[in-house]
């Protein structure tokens, strides 16, 4: 049986209707009217209009949506289809109590199995028709319906495993930025194309809180007006990426925008939110607003004090407020930069002392060092038990993220916004956080306090308190300090001329704003109620700056990512503006460093590492500290200084170095850091890592556990074997080490294995007996390893079958299809060169030749050193080549009469070449040759055609950037990066077991 051809139509339930959908997968609730209207919209074929609602009203129901949507258009071809396959769902901030992440997950587990989501009758129906009708669109027909991948820190990272299955990505802005220039952080060389791939074709780009990221909604047209885009490819409506800004402050652009309505207006949940008033109190006003009574009117709850004066403290104004005294007149005070903290601290703690029980409270600062300063001085001043104290600053690990996620969103303790309201808590939760609360965090306070801050920020601030209408009681204080001296030549006397860091100058008016608001007040009391804020606050006057121009000159540099030119334009000013850019480097944490030269491992994994801007990693570092990085290749570890490190750079830091505590980053932190990597994978044996782990000594064992004699003699395996017990022994005895808790070092210790796992270049190991799966490297050419021995034809053969699938449920032309399928038939074809076929099978045990080799990691590097495999060599130059001769000995194959303006060679030999000799992302536009000096040759058989070609990697095909360069102009950069990601992640899923259905080979 063969997979489906092109005409095959895969038959699809009836489609539910929105509302249906929306309520089976949101625990009954009913969709907002706006939400209703969008989704008709889309149905009746409507396009996309910006979101402009304000927040708190559902802006994440855009998700449901999408997903809708694109299960609505099943039914057609893939040619007359125009929702976008993958949603990609971009902040401006990592977000770490990201309830749209969870929201989305929430949906894909509904899908895939509505009964496990506590789903029956005609709910769970809906649900499955959905996810039937997603799954048809899909080459793999039995998977996922809805992949969910959040993407997070610099380490390589998960991306769309199939381009033809609907997929949701979460990312920041920076994370989708530059995987569309093709620079994605995260990304190996050999993906970057796939994941440009994925952001620039077939996506639909919800750009949350897009006020914040102005310069992207720029970059798109821009790119568009430099590129053919992929329209070669795909059909039109989906040859782009479609963007919708989504936005409650400030504008979303000229002409029409989805906004509150009537309908909208009339719904109870709509008023409450709208309602939930947060007044600015000034002076004695809290004491007023508090003697009101827990009145739910406009005018009585939630007020913010406000500091009238750049000198005044907050804490102050709310001290006297609560002790019952009437504040005294506000003081004009000398206060110095620094002191911000403490009046953040202080007035938070003044709103707490007399909150009638135990209340969820947040304190906004606006940069990661006064977060940490409050944080400290809260925890100081509370003492033990009065309350729990987070900090939340976005630069933590997943580790540390996981551990505060489920601190804030406890359902008893915590403060998210769909809490059990009368749920008793036992202490006062405090989160001291910074701008990355603001955005998406769909928590609610009963007390907050801000940093001053721009007209956008203090109304996405204000968005999380009282964010549901629900507490009468809620209280808030602005704290508005003079911005930070800069060096005697910008100190100032008068602080009002001065400019704050991230808001500039805007600050200044937000005050002047309030103040002018409250001044007929005679309780001094200014609501700023969603319903009110932005007519109170009136537009913001922040200046985004500006953007450098996109020139297709510059485009065409990015697209070499197999060798990116020297000192090539830095991607980020285009998406984030010249001024905006915090470059950063990725740090992981590890009890072994690898000297310069020798491989990691384990592998580095996203969940393991942190960004941190590369100016603090200098600060922190010194400028004389030896450092080690990860080069080019993603595995082998090089030595550099601080000063040398470059945006992008993975960092291995010592366990023992510090500079990371419960909550994530912090310079000043000297206690060890847990190895994360570990528990997943084992122990190194080696004496500086296992002492700097547990502080034990055991260099006088380590020798004959691994074989070694000082005399150079054979150890005695019995006298190997003991030393390795004696060393399990002294670990599983040891004390935790700081960060682990008593089960966790057990459950590690006693998990790991009795056998000496000893790779070459690599630590030696005892290997957990059930150790996560590391990635598999391209650059010494891992993905060849499977579970199982493979049979090349078949492999082959299968990964055909998968791209041409794929092609067909995307809608390409048939033309496109045959070339894709070709490439996948023939892209392994010189794995055939009998080196290669030695280093996937050393002993000769099989029949025919191999594609994979079931063969242990630990074995792969000497076995390659003894098949003659050069380091670095790549067998897609060989199939490139085999198939160069094939085209050569039948020039009737593809279409010679379609040929550029120019006389070079038809457009689909052109294509075939460079999809095989790209399938593990070289050859754009070269291949780097290696050292070899064989002069043997390698032969294949394709179509029944004898071909041979030369099997010496050091040779040069130097037709091929020009082959490149012609390919990107016909089908754009993201269209020959989409035709290349279908062969790749045809050989992807195939490689991974991937259940393909053969035709009977001819």
């Amino acid at each position: 049986m063969t997979e489906p051809s092109p005409t095959t139509h895969r038959p699809v339930p009836a489609m539910p209707a929105f509302a249906a959908f929306y309520k089976a997968v949101n625990g009954g609730r009913d969709p907002f009217p706006w939400q209703a209207k969008l989704a008709d919209r889309l149905a009746g074929d409507g396009e996309w209009l910006p979101v402009g609602v304000p927040t708190g009203m559902g802006k994440t129901a855009c998700l449901d949506i999408a997903v809708w949507w694109l299960a609505s258009q099943a039914d057609r071809g893939p040619a007359e289809r125009t929702a976008p396959t993958r949603i990609w769902w971009v902040v401006n901030r990592r977000l770490l109590v990201d309830s749209t992440t969870a929201h989305a997950e929430e949906i894909a587990g509904a899908l895939r199995d509505p009964g496990k989501h506590g789903l029956a009758g005609q709910p769970a129906d809906d649900v499955a028709s959905v996810a039937t009708r997603l799954r048809s669109l899909s080459a793999d027909s039995q998977g996922e319906p809805l992949e969910v991948i959040r993407l997070r820190a610099g380490i390589p990272s998960r991306t769309p495993t199939d381009p033809s299955r609907p997929a949701v990505v979460l990312c920041t802005l920076p994370m989708y930025g530059s995987r569309l220039l093709f620079r994605g952080y995260g990304s190996t060389r050999k993906l970057r194309p796939i994941d440009a791939a994925m952001a620039g074709t077939d996506s639909l780009v919800l750009l949350d809180e897009a006020h914040l990221a102005p310069h992207l909604s720029r970059l798109l047209p821009a790119l568009a007006d430099c590129t053919p885009g992929a329209r070669a490819v795909l059909p039109d409506r989906r040859s782009r990426p479609r963007l919708v800004t989504l936005t409650a402050t400030g504008d979303v652009g000229a002409g029409p925008r989805v906004d509150l309505d009537d309908d909208d207006l009339a719904n109870p949940v709509v008023r409450q939110r709208l309602d939930a008033v947060k007044p600015v109190a000034l002076g004695d006003a809290l004491r007023r607003a508090a003697a009101a009574g827990p009145r739910q009117r406009l005018d009585a709850v939630k007020p913010v004090a406000l500091s009238l004066k750049a000198g005044d403290t907050a804490s102050h104004l709310a001290r006297g407020a609560t002790a019952g005294r009437t504040a005294p007149r506000p003081r004009r005070l000398s206060l110095k930069a620094g002191d911000t903290a403490s009046h953040l601290a202080d007035a938070m703690l003044d709103l707490i002392r007399d909150a009638p029980s135990p209340a969820a409270c947040i304190v906004f600062a606006n940069t990661p060092e006064t977060a940490r300063a409050t944080f400290k001085k809260m925890t100081r001043a509370t003492g033990a038990g009065r309350a729990d104290i987070m900090l939340l600053t976005g630069r933590a690990r997943e580790l540390e993220a996981e551990r505060i996620r489920k601190r804030i969103l406890d359902p008893v303790d915590g403060m998210a916004a769909g809490r059990d309201a009368a749920a008793r808590r036992q202490r006062h939760l405090i989160v001291v956080a910074t701008q990355t609360l603001e955005v998406g965090a769909d928590v609610d306070a009963e007390y907050l306090v801000t940093e001053q801050c721009g007209v956008r920020a203090l109304t996405q601030r204000l968005g999380r308190l009282n964010r549901l209408g629900r507490h009468p009681h809620a209280r808030a204080v602005y704290v508005h300090c003079p911005p930070p001296e800069r060096g005697k030549r910008n100190k100032r006397t008068d602080a009002d001329s001065s400019e704050w860091p991230v808001y500039g100058k805007e600050p200044l008016a937000v005050r002047q704003k309030l103040e002018n608001a409250c001044r007929d007040s005679p309780t001094k009391i200014v609501n700023l109620s969603p319903r009110r804020i932005a007519a109170i606050l009136g537009s913001p006057d922040d200046d985004p700056g500006r953007a450098p121009e996109v020139l297709p000159g510059l485009l065409w540099e990015w697209t070499k990512t197999t060798t990116p030119p020297p000192d090539e334009a830095p991607v980020e000013p285009y998406f984030c503006g010249i001024a905006g850019p915090e470059y950063a480097v990725s740090l992981i944490w590890r009890a072994h460093v690898p000297k310069p030269g020798e491989l990691l491992w384990p592998r580095a994994s996203d969940w393991e590492a942190v960004d941190i801007p590369i100016e603090e990693v200098r600060r922190a570092f010194g400028n004389d500290e030896d450092l080690r990085r990860l080069g080019p290749d993603g595995v082998t570890v090089e030595g550099v200084s601080p000063e040398e490190l470059r945006p992008g750079d993975v960092v291995v830091v010592p366990s023992d170095r510090g500079l990371l505590d419960e909550f994530g980053w912090d310079p000043s932190a000297d206690k060890p850091v847990v190895d994360v990597s570990l528990v997943r994978h084992g122990l190194p044996l080696d004496a500086t890592a296992i002492h700097r782990l547990c502080g034990i000594s055991v260099g006088h064992l380590l020798g004959t556990a691994l074989g070694a004699a000082d005399d150079d003699e054979d150890v005695d395996p019995t006298k190997q074997d003991e030393a390795v017990e004696e060393i399990r022994a002294a670990v599983v005895g040891a004390q935790p080490p700081p960060g682990w808790d008593e089960g966790e070092w057990q459950d590690f210790t006693n998990a790991l294995g009795r056998q000496v796992v000893a790779p070459d270049n690599e630590v030696p190991r005892l290997r957990a007996p059930r150790a996560a799966p590391e990635p598999r490297n391209d650059e010494l050419d891992e993905t060849s390893m499977a579970e199982t021995a493979v049979d090349l034809d078949l492999h082959c053969r299968a990964v055909a079958a998968r791209a041409r699938s794929i092609a067909d449920r995307l809608g390409l032309a048939d033309q496109l299809a045959e070339v894709v399928e070709r490439a996948g038939l023939l892209h392994d074809v010189g794995k055939a060169d009998s080196r290669f076929q030695r280093w996937l099978d050393p002993e000769g045990a099989r029949e025919g030749r191999a594609a994979k080799s079931a063969m242990p990691r630990h074995m792969w590097n000497a076995a390659r050193i003894a098949a003659g495999w050069p380091r670095g060599g790549r067998h897609e130059e060989l199939s490139a080549r085999l198939v160069l001769r094939w085209l050569e000995l039948c020039p009737a194959w593809g279409d010679p009469t379609e040929r550029p303006a120019s006389d070079a060679p038809p457009f689909v030999r052109d294509l075939l070449v460079h999809l095989v000799i790209s399938h593990h992302g070289k050859g754009r536009p070269l291949v780097p040759p290696v050292k070899d000096g064989t002069m043997a040759a390698v032969s294949a058989v394709v179509d029944g055609v004898s071909v041979t070609a030369p099997a010496d990697l050091a040779i040069v095909d130097w037709k091929q950037p020009a082959r490149f360069r012609r390919l990107n102009d016909r089908f754009g950069p993201w269209g020959l990066a989409l035709l290349e990601a279908i062969v790749v992640r045809s050989d992807h899923s195939v490689s991974g077991g991937a259940d393909v259905q053969l035709a009977e080979a001819p």
